[in-house]
């Protein structure tokens, strides 16, 4: 391919490249404005004259709870590497990953600023790539498995989506654990690294079983994933802490279900960190609860606002942060395992 090909492929991908990332910035503009629409501003101006602004307090305390325990659960599996990180460090690093997720055009920038800057502060980029998949892999693990207690306990018949959501859950939950302990056999591994492409994959995968392994020997999973579903737990209890402060005519133990479920929901990457489809999502479970849909979009807009505000602490985080501020632990007793 001569440089004139080269130069037109390159700006041929750049070109879709900013086509998807229109798109996708214009179904978050179209899904926010269905939002706001759904809005009646004279029954949020009464909303917002009747929020307790005590529970509001609560739930950002309690979803810094979860920020922190989720560092500690990081913080374990870094240390089943050999690498040692105070919690404060860890969460700072988690915030400002708030903010690239929220001001990156991707769904997963916080995760790659998150891998680069873990590798510079303990010297490996490798191990810090590890830790943040297992931490995201066993988050996941934490929110199937709410889901597929809370929504057959909890959710009402006539919630549509439950069943499927049960059966999902527990079948993709059964096949990614299923996964974590079976290694390819010898036949299938000689296909894989036949085609260069799955070849790169099967590497991949094998590098991650391997640490899952490494550090299940190490017994420093158990506390690592303690941590991390006691995160979803606070998670789903800011959640409901928010719902109080506006007075929703909720259960809490709803939330066991409707923050994994807009969780998963998110995920989809027809918007911007999923901006818009999440609320969407909220909206709809509490609609089909009883609940008035424009206090359900403030409920959900609430939490949007709680989550971005957390991004632009990330954000001066960034702007002043320096790699002495990311020391490692120099005792025990920062050990919060």
């Amino acid at each position: 391919m001569s440089a004139d090909d080269q130069h037109d492929a390159a700006r041929s991908k750049s070109r879709g490249r900013l086509l998807l990332l229109s798109l996708r910035l214009a179904v978050a503009v179209v899904l926010m404005a269905l939002l706001v629409t759904w809005l009646d501003f004279g029954q949020l101006n009464s909303l917002l004259r009747r929020t307790d602004w005590d529970w509001v307090t609560l739930a950002i305390a309690v979803y810094l709870l979860a920020i922190a325990c989720n560092a500690a659960g990081v913080r374990r599996l870094l240390l089943g590497f050999g690498h040692s990180l105070t919690v404060a460090a860890v969460a700072s690093i988690h915030f400002r990953g708030l903010f690239f997720n929220y001001f990156l055009p991707t769904n997963f920038g916080g995760d790659l600023y998150r891998v680069y800057t873990l590798g510079r502060t303990v010297l490996s980029t490798g191990h810090a790539a590890m830790a943040i998949v297992l931490q995201r892999t066993i988050s996941m693990f934490a929110a199937l498995l709410l889901i597929a207690i809370a929504v057959p306990l909890f959710s009402p018949a006539r919630i549509e989506v439950a069943g499927i959501a049960v059966i999902l859950s527990i079948a993709v939950g059964v096949l990614l654990a299923g996964a974590a302990f079976v290694r390819f056999p010898n036949s299938a591994q000689g296909w894989m690294q036949s085609h260069p492409q799955m070849g790169s994959l099967l590497a991949t995968w094998q590098r991650i079983t391997t640490a899952f392994h490494g550090l299940r020997r190490r017994r420093v999973l158990p506390p690592a994933v303690m941590w991390l579903f006691v995160s979803q737990l606070m998670t789903v209890a800011a959640a409901a802490a928010m719902s109080r402060s506006l007075q929703l005519d909720v259960a809490a133990v709803h939330f066991a279900y409707i923050v994994p479920l807009s969780y998963f929901a998110a995920a989809i990457p027809l918007t911007i960190n999923g901006i818009g489809i999440r609320e969407g999502a909220i909206v709809l479970i509490l609609g089909q609860l009883g609940v008035a849909r424009g206090d359900a979009t403030a409920f959900a807009l609430a939490l949007l606002a709680m989550n971005i505000s957390f991004a632009l602490l990330g954000g001066v985080l960034f702007a002043m942060s320096s790699q002495r501020s990311l020391r490692p632990a120099d005792d025990a007793s920062t050990d919060v395992g």
